[in-house]
């Protein structure tokens, strides 16, 4: 049946759809799988020419439903949960993730986030932790160079914080238990005893 009237048309096409939802739906889905390389290209040629609109309209929309955003978010979470830890895993294990690891592990910052940790960790037990940004700035003053090898400060040879008595054996988080170190005797010490590290460091010159 045609219709000449568009008011009629549009009425006849609700009722179509909504009796024939489930004959629609797997009509789509049969034709996105046998299109489905050409609708990705499709979608991705337009969320790239209209980028800034879409991110536009994401936000007003969160703005307007935070609510269900949030719902909506926690969902998806949900659902794709053991898809998001797979993913994540099998991330982790590629070769040049496990290589950028090892290399953050061994870093300077990494370090002091794990003495960070233990530091918190202590003070909740009843260890002291009373160290400000200026007792730090005045042992800078008092020490220009590396307080194990000698070698000054530099841009590439930045101090930073090391405990003489290790947080993790017991030290406090205190001005007269902080000397500033290089990264590389910073990371070498790690928890060992101060008389420990100084008899390696004359044993390795």
């Amino acid at each position: 049946m045609a219709y000449t009237d568009k008011a009629r048309l549009r009425e006849y096409n609700r009722e179509y759809y909504r009796t024939h939802k489930e004959a629609r739906r797997a009509t789509g889905r049969k034709s996105y799988e046998k299109r489905k390389e050409k609708c990705r290209d499709m979608a991705r040629a337009y969320y790239a020419a209209h980028k800034e609109e879409r991110r536009a309209y994401a936000a007003k929309h969160r703005e307007e439903y935070p609510e269900e955003t949030r719902a909506a978010l926690r969902a998806s979470y949900a659902r794709h949960a053991q898809k998001r830890r797979a993913e994540a895993r099998e991330r982790a294990s590629l070769p040049s993730v496990r290589q950028k690891r090892r290399k953050y592990l061994r870093s300077p910052k990494a370090k002091e986030y794990r003495y960070g940790r233990e530091a918190k960790k202590r003070a909740r037990a009843g260890a002291v932790v009373d160290f400000t940004a200026e007792e730090w700035e005045a042992l800078l003053t008092e020490h220009e160079c590396c307080a194990y090898c000698g070698q000054p400060f530099d841009l590439f040879r930045k101090p930073t914080r090391d405990h003489v008595v290790p947080l993790i054996r017991g030290g406090n988080h205190t001005k007269d238990n902080i000397l500033p170190a290089c990264p590389s005797c910073n990371c070498s010490k790690g928890a060992r005893p101060v008389e420990e590290f100084r008899e390696a460091l004359a044993n390795s010159a």
